[in-house]
């Protein structure tokens, strides 16, 4: 295999299992570099939850990857998803930086069978882990909340504004509304 193609995760699309999914940005670089970008994203989240029929049980957004806990309601897979989540918001957010980051849009430059493209995430499927029992689903959704904290961005995961650690704690549904796990309802 060359260094072009790329290695394609297995995916168990169990209904019954919640979805613990990271990917990061093209090259792990730091590419949420506004609140422009985190916004987007976030759009990106909400149309795609809306479109894919699947609920938000956790997420934070990293300067350079994303965490989420997804639970999926009907018979999508988790590579629509992840393409519908991605794919608007990589076209946007590259727009944005080609306008107000160029030098670094300028690395995001991939060739590719002689065709030249920019990528904001890095290329492959990214980690995706089934989660079946509720204590792992806590410690997944505390993971995530304190994905900041441990990377020394924040001392509080409540400091961090690109997560759902607030609606968790205080109920706030903003940036975007957090769905219930269905064994907790």
């Amino acid at each position: 295999m060359n260094s072009s193609e790329r290695i394609k995760p297995i995916r168990y699309n169990d209904p019954s299992t919640a979805h613990y999914i990271t990917f990061s940005c093209n090259q792990r670089r730091n590419l949420f570099l506004d609140d422009f970008l985190f916004n987007e994203f976030i759009k990106s989240l909400d149309a795609s939850r809306a479109r894919h029929r699947f609920e938000i049980w956790a997420y934070v957004i990293m300067p350079n990857h994303v965490h989420l806990l997804l639970w999926l309601l009907e018979s999508v897979t988790i590579s629509q998803v992840l393409k519908g989540i991605k794919q608007p918001f990589s076209h946007r957010a590259l727009k944005h930086m080609k306008l107000h980051y160029s030098n670094l849009y300028a690395n995001l430059e991939i060739i590719r069978k002689n065709k030249v493209f920019y990528a904001f995430w890095l290329q492959g499927g990214g980690y995706d882990r089934n989660v079946y029992s509720d204590i792992n689903i806590r410690n997944a959704i505390e993971y995530i909340h304190n994905n900041p904290v441990r990377k020394e961005l924040v001392k509080s995961p409540e400091d961090w504004k690109w997560s759902s650690y607030r609606f968790w704690e205080y109920g706030d549904i903003e940036p975007i509304k957090m769905d219930i796990p269905v064994m907790w309802k």
